[in-house]
């Protein structure tokens, strides 16, 4: 009975362990949920992250601007980088076309993503890193309440699943299931859940 119960107290330590790691940007060998809770304001709109276990930051967007821009914070208030929108883009009158580059605290560029249609007329965005290499690809559902983040080459194989929770009263609460923690830089797919989640609600 000792032993269950050393073995469930090491597990509960192992989990909290890894919601730590990647609430700070660390490697995290195991997959990991989050909620994504939008909260508009008249001058800015935050993107709460947590889950179950601990909370995972927030995202700051400010409602006014010629740029979109979401910045993003740390479990303890710190400032972990942010993405701006590119200038002359389609981006501004259609969120598909969104052309976003991705930075880290001290200004260097960690990454991007763009948006196109298909030939089948789906929408999707390329995820990219710091080389513009694309990492994975995101596909927004028709009903625009989901998007399925696979391997490029494979896309067969899902790095991570959003979904819009449609329970009555929580029209702005998104979840992320992320499979494959090492495919994509967790501030990328930070950022990049608040942008779904704030253009498709």
């Amino acid at each position: 009975m000792k032993h269950k119960y050393a073995r469930s107290l090491c597990f509960l330590f192992f989990i909290c362990f890894c919601s730590l790691a990647i609430a700070e940007e660390h490697e995290c060998l195991e997959p990991y949920f989050y909620r994504v809770r939008v909260d508009s304001h008249f001058f800015s709109i935050d993107f709460e992250m947590e889950s179950d276990w601990y909370t995972f930051g927030e995202i700051k967007k400010a409602s006014f601007g010629f740029r979109a821009g979401y910045y993003l914070y740390n479990p303890e208030g710190k400032y972990r980088g942010y993405a701006f929108s590119r200038f002359f883009c389609l981006g501004a009158f259609f969120n598909w076309a969104a052309q976003m580059d991705i930075y880290d605290e001290e200004g260097k560029k960690i990454g991007s993503f763009e948006g196109e249609k298909t030939k089948e007329e789906l929408i999707r965005f390329q995820l990219m890193n710091e080389e513009e290499e694309v990492i994975a690809f995101a596909y927004v559902d028709a009903t625009g309440t989901g998007v399925s983040l696979v391997e490029p080459d494979q896309e067969n194989y899902t790095i991570a699943i959003f979904s819009r929770d449609l329970s009555v009263g929580t029209q702005d609460i998104w979840e992320a299931h992320v499979y494959d923690p090492l495919a994509v830089d967790p501030r990328i797919m930070k950022l990049f859940s608040a942008f779904i989640a704030d253009h498709y609600r």
